[in-house]
């Protein structure tokens, strides 16, 4: 599933990570709702606000789930202790006495701010956030943009719309069919074919076959890797163990010989 894409476009028989996660969330955001109902005085109706604005915006689009979480997180556990607060008022326990116990023991527990602050540049120093390149991992088409500069090969590339800038950058020459820039620059025309087929629906095929692509790069458990199999003008000229490369059947990188040729990604790879 896109991450792109509204939840209701699986269901609950999907067991699959994406749904297991997205549910977790719905839980999260439910518990929300609740405790705000429950206890609506907390004097924090900003942080309520802006939780309810990204929970709706998570069911529009499943990329937001985790800011939508991270929002819910604050005003959930404030209005949660209120309700511990009013249950123990109810029940006859002194609150102000529990309050100053735990007062005491935060004080006694606090970190040195020097210690933190140190602990945070040693984290930051040897962490990389001060280095100028970025270390890629097995989700960069690494090997496959290797094979098409080694083999001079360039045209439209069909590939994920998250690795279109990291392909624009490398292959100028080239065009991309969609980029990270998703729906700010291309119509939603576009964006829902490339969803078409980067999901393996019934419509792929026809979206593959309505473009001029030269290439498609796509990761090996994508589930658009089926649809270049069954399409009879296209042959698989290189893989690795992430990453497939396709080309036209007609083209002259299909008649390379030895094709589909294997190799192993450099590494470590790094960007730029």
């Amino acid at each position: 599933m896109s991450s792109w894409e509204s939840p209701h476009r699986f269901g609950l028989a999907d067991t699959s990570g994406e749904v297991v996660f997205f549910l977790f969330g719905l839980l999260v955001m439910l518990a929300f709702a609740i405790t705000v109902v429950r206890e609506p005085r907390g004097g924090d109706l900003p942080l309520v606000a802006i939780a309810v604005m990204l929970s709706a915006a998570a069911f529009t689009a499943v990329r937001n789930l985790p800011l939508a979480m991270i929002a819910c997180a604050a005003p959930l556990a404030r209005h949660a202790e209120l309700i511990a607060m009013r249950r123990r008022r109810a029940a006859g326990i002194d609150v102000n006495a529990d309050q100053a116990a735990v007062t005491r023991t935060d004080d006694r527990s606090r970190m040195s701010p020097w210690l933190a602050a140190s602990i945070a540049i040693v984290l930051a120093i040897f962490g990389g956030l001060f280095s100028r390149r970025l270390i890629l991992g097995s989700d960069t088409p690494i090997g496959a943009l290797a094979f098409v500069r080694e083999h001079h090969l360039h045209g439209n590339v069909l590939s994920n719309f998250a690795d279109g800038e990291y392909l624009i950058w490398h292959l100028p020459d080239s065009k991309v069919f969609i980029d990270g820039r998703y729906d700010t620059v291309y119509p939603e025309k576009i964006v829902h074919q490339y969803l078409e087929f980067i999901n393996g629906r019934p419509e792929a095929l026809t979206v593959l076959r309505a473009y001029p692509h030269d290439m498609v790069m796509l990761p090996r458990d994508s589930k658009a890797v089926e649809i270049m199999r069954q399409a009879s003008e296209w042959r698989l000229i290189h893989r690795d163990k992430d990453w497939m490369l396709f080309a036209r059947a007609d083209s002259a990188a299909a008649r390379m010989p030895g094709i589909p040729i294997e190799s192993a990604p450099p590494t470590p790879s790094y960007f730029p």
